[in-house]
């Protein structure tokens, strides 16, 4: 057997093995597991968590964490100017992933959780989003969510990293916010808040097992282990032996899963795209119950909407209104705007129409030209499904809303 054929047959070994393990383990049910969540979810669960106001009035679990950050940086930081004392935190507003904006300071989270790709510029330019609702440099604090310290382009910062420097903190979900929960905030929960301790027992165990750290996994990992040992013969091997076979192993294996990894994004790309379409036509169908044919506009000029719903009959502030249903960067959005370009410099967010649908929470994120909802990045085939059947009812009751409550 040539050594490509007992790699691949070590591969097959290997997953019979792993999967004879699994099912030793004592029933794994995990709720946030069972929902695949992105992102924008463990977004959310932090936004909740920042949100826990104490009987005192206090925010306990944000300036635990702002206080973790300083202790981590042994005292020196400039986070330990930070005073907690009435936080707005928002989740996707203004495309910021988590945002807390208090009297005295604003934080940007960006969460790369599963180590999603830095896009041009875009901590520099959320900072100078922030700058924009009256904030100076100076109380500008940046936090990077990494799953394991990974730092993030240096593109993404353009031109502000070393003013940021002393203002940056790089927050590992496995090394910092895991043991964090664990030590500093699940003790410290009150009995009567079981809701809340409960949540955290739960996205604790889900961040154990997504980095494999489980308990109950250990006794598997060692069996695993010992598998990977006797295949490579490490045992009978001296150190720097061991060092050398490993290496030249782990190269394999990554040139390897580069390979399998391109292969697999291109499979899902024509699926997403394939599922799309069929869920496009849907909507046509589901949308022409509501509006007639004529109201339904294909719109070619701008490579995101995949559809455009004009909004003829129904006027706001003397103007026409249209819902486009639209994916920038592979994440898919529904949004209301007037329909005419010169009149977007309008802020329909402050009509009573943004409002009605933030309120009924319909939509629920606003800008200069519009009020929208992010249905999330569609990143696997388990969460495709999950991601286009939010996405098609947020637009159907948008535009059902819009119809029923015409002003």
């Amino acid at each position: 057997m040539d050594k490509s054929q007992d790699f691949l047959s070590f591969i097959d070994d290997f997953g019979k093995k792993y999967d004879e393990e699994l099912r030793r383990l004592p029933y794994p049910i995990n709720v946030i597991d069972e929902l695949h969540i992105n992102e924008n979810g463990h977004s959310r669960i932090l936004a909740q968590l920042f949100c826990y106001v104490n009987e005192k009035g206090e925010y306990e679990i944000l300036q635990s964490l702002v206080n973790y950050i300083v202790s981590c940086n042994k005292g020196e930081s400039s986070f330990s100017r930070i005073r907690v004392n009435k936080p707005k935190i928002t989740q996707e507003k203004e495309r910021i992933d988590l945002w807390v904006r208090d009297k005295d300071y604003a934080i940007i989270f960006e969460n790369k959780i599963f180590n999603a790709v830095d896009q041009d510029a875009q901590i520099a330019r959320y900072i100078k989003t922030t700058r924009n609702y009256g904030y100076k440099d100076e109380n500008i604090f940046v936090v990077y969510l990494s799953p394991k310290g990974e730092e993030p382009d240096p593109q993404t910062w353009g031109n502000l990293k070393n003013s940021f420097d002393d203002r940056y903190y790089n927050l590992s979900f496995r090394d910092n916010i895991l043991p964090w929960l664990k030590e500093q905030v699940l003790p410290t929960v009150r009995l009567k808040d079981y809701h809340l301790q409960s949540a955290i027992q739960q996205y604790v165990d889900y961040l154990e097992g997504l980095f494999s750290l489980r308990n109950i996994q250990k006794t598997m990992n060692m069996n695993l282990e010992e598998l990977v040992k006797n295949h490579l013969k490490l045992n009978s091997q001296k150190e720097e032996q061991c060092w050398e076979v490993l290496t030249n192993f782990l190269n394999t294996m990554g040139n390897m899963a580069q390979v399998a990894s391109k292969l697999k994004e291109e499979c899902f790309d024509r699926i997403s795209k394939k599922e799309i379409n069929t869920t496009r036509e849907e909507l046509r169908k589901e949308l022409l119950s509501v509006f007639n044919d004529e109201d339904i506009i294909e719109d070619n000029s701008n490579s995101e909407y995949l559809l455009v719903v004009s909004i003829n009959k129904y006027l706001y502030e003397k103007e026409k209104v249209e819902v486009v249903v639209g994916v920038d960067q592979g994440e898919l959005y529904c949004q209301v705007q007037y329909a005419d370009k010169k009149e977007r410099s309008k802020k329909l967010r402050e009509t009573k129409l943004a409002k009605n649908l933030k309120d009924k929470k319909i939509l629920e994120t606003e800008g200069d030209d519009g009020v929208w909802k992010w249905c999330g990045k569609p990143n696997d085939i388990e969460n495709l499904k999950g991601v286009l059947n939010c996405f098609k009812e947020t637009v159907i009751e948008c535009v059902k809303f819009i119809k029923q409550n015409k002003v």
